[in-house]
């Protein structure tokens, strides 16, 4: 999720402490769930073999990757 689309769904940035932990926690199952099922979509902008790190961070650095890089081993 974007940030526009975050603050349109009332999303709310939260810090440390127990209250924090505890949502966190809530996530984890939610996306354990969410790829046990086979529902979890990850957007892959790109996939760069290892030796090619330094490119991928790069892109990383930049802001701009369109979604997750992921390195090949």
């Amino acid at each position: 999720m974007n940030y526009r689309a975050a603050l349109a769904a009332r999303a709310e940035a939260i810090g440390p402490g127990p209250e924090t932990e505890r949502i966190r926690t809530a996530a984890r199952l939610d996306l354990t769930r969410l790829a046990t099922s086979g529902d979890l979509v990850v957007d892959v902008a790109r996939e760069y073999p290892l030796e090619e790190a330094r490119s991928a961070y790069a892109v990383l650095a930049d802001g701009h990757a369109g979604g997750k890089l992921v390195l090949l081993p």
